[in-house]
């Protein structure tokens, strides 16, 4: 059985039916969407394709504890170790203080030496990096902390200044000499 509008009769010839359909569903193509379309049409095939018959793309990645992996076998293994965060405590008492270490960065710790209680800040600033930081400073314990600062081979020169109410309690003055790799 054959659609009515299909059917030849009258006249009517398969052109004329096929535009019929054409008005009835009021279709358009437009060749640059179609070009569009077929582009990622490839692409996303030639994905497909790659993603079932190229498995060597899909390898698993082995996976090791930092600590299997041995440092001597790197070239650069002693420059490696050094970069470690030492820990340095300052007292109150000198007003210039020196330390020697082998680590690549210093984490400066130490009492609030101001007498007041309402000690707002400690300032931190190393001269030859050029770089001025804040430290941690608990109001509780009376005691400030600051985060790891990088050290150069050689002499570090860092300044260390408390601060209570708007003026300079204490002040005291670092020098952190940094032993290169090669005086282990």
């Amino acid at each position: 059985m054959t659609h009515p509008k299909l059917a030849k009769s009258k006249g009517h010839t398969e052109a004329s039916a096929v535009q019929s359909i054409k008005s009835r569903f009021n279709l358009s193509i437009n060749p640059i969407e179609t070009m569009v379309f077929l582009v990622t049409l490839g692409f996303f095939a030639k994905s497909i394709y790659q993603l079932v018959n190229e498995t060597d793309i899909l390898h698993a990645a082995t996976l090791q504890k930092q600590s299997d992996r041995s440092l001597a076998s790197t070239p650069r293994a002693k420059a490696a170790i050094p970069n470690e965060t030492q820990d340095l405590e300052l007292t109150c008492v000198a007003s210039h203080q020196k330390f020697s270490t082998r680590s690549g960065k210093i984490r400066l710790n130490g009492a609030l030496c101001a007498q007041s209680l309402n000690q707002s800040k400690v300032s931190i600033e190393s001269a030859t990096l050029s770089l001025k930081m804040d430290a941690f400073v608990d109001q509780e314990t009376q005691r400030f902390s600051t985060q790891p600062l990088p050290l150069l081979n050689g002499e570090n020169l860092i300044r260390v200044d408390q601060i209570s109410s708007g003026k300079k309690a204490f002040s005291t003055q670092l020098s952190v000499v940094r032993e290169s790799s090669e005086q282990m």
